[in-house]
C-alpha cells in the first residue's frame, strides 16, 4: 500500500478515525471564516473545509483523499419498497475510492449544508432549511453509515457553525463553534453583480501578482 492510499473500508475504526477528522476540520474552519466574509455561498464554503481543512488531515493519516465527493447522485427513500435517485449529496464520504451509487455502495458519510452569509437577507428561510436537512436525514438515514447536518452562519458580528449527527434517536449536537467575525462586510452587503467587474474593488492578493491573475483590470491603459 503506497502512502495516502488507505480506504476507509480497510481500516479497523472507520467511523471513529472520519469523525475525529471531520470535528477537527469544522473546528479549523470557523476561525479560517470568520475573517474571510467574502465566502458567501455553500458551495464555496464546502470547497474551502474540504480542500483547506478536510484533505490534510487525510493525507496525515495516510487516507486516499478520492473517497472525498462534493455534489454526487445518492439515493433518497421513495417508500418502503421503493428508492429513487436525489439530486445530491452536498458532501460525501466514501468507504473506498472509485466508489458510487451505481456499484450499489453505501457513504461511509452524507453530509448536507446551509450558509447563511453576510448578504443573505432572509436567514430564517435557510434555518428552515436546515431543519429539513435534519428531516430529509432522518426519513433516509439507513443509506449512509453516518448522516450529519450543518448551519454556518455570519451574523451580529460572528460566524458559528452547527453540525449535528442523524442518529436512530434522532438528532444530536456533533459539534458546534462561534468566533468573533471580523473583515470589512458592508461592501459586499452592498455588492451587486455588476460591481463584480468594478476596478474600484480588486482584489490585494491578486494586486501583488504579475500573471493576469485578477479577474478585472485595474488600469485603464
Amino acid at each position: 500500500m503506497t502512502l495516502n492510499s488507505k480506504q476507509f473500508s480497510e481500516i479497523a475504526d472507520p467511523i471513529g478515525t472520519f469523525e475525529r477528522l471531520f470535528k477537527g476540520a469544522l473546528h479549523g474552519l470557523v476561525p479560517d471564516l470568520a475573517d474571510a466574509p467574502w465566502f458567501l455561498r455553500e458551495r464555496e464554503v464546502i470547497n474551502r473545509l474540504v480542500f483547506q481543512h478536510l484533505v490534510p488531515r487525510f493525507r496525515d493519516e495516510g487516507l486516499d483523499i478520492a473517497q472525498i465527493a462534493i455534489e454526487v447522485a445518492l439515493l433518497k427513500s421513495k417508500n418502503a419498497q421503493e428508492e429513487k435517485l436525489t439530486s445530491g449529496g452536498d458532501l460525501v464520504i466514501w468507504p473506498h475510492a472509485k466508489a458510487t451509487i451505481w456499484r450499489r455502495c453505501k457513504p461511509l458519510a452524507r453530509i448536507e449544508w446551509k450558509n447563511i452569509s453576510c448578504r443573505e437577507k432572509r436567514p430564517q428561510g435557510l434555518r428552515r432549511d436546515n431543519q429539513g436537512d435534519v428531516d430529509f436525514l432522518l426519513q433516509n438515514a439507513d443509506l449512509a453509515t453516518l448522516n450529519y447536518a450543518v448551519l454556518t452562519e455570519r451574523r451580529g458580528g460572528e460566524f458559528s457553525l452547527s453540525c449535528q449527527k442523524i442518529t436512530p434517536g434522532g438528532a444530536v449536537e456533533f459539534a458546534s463553534h462561534t468566533h468573533p467575525a471580523t473583515g470589512d462586510e458592508t461592501e459586499l452587503q452592498k455588492l451587486s453583480y455588476f460591481d463584480l467587474t468594478s476596478p474600484e474593488r480588486p482584489c490585494p492578493s491578486c494586486l501583488t501578482m504579475d500573471c493576469g491573475a485578477s479577474l478585472i483590470k485595474t488600469t485603464s491603459r
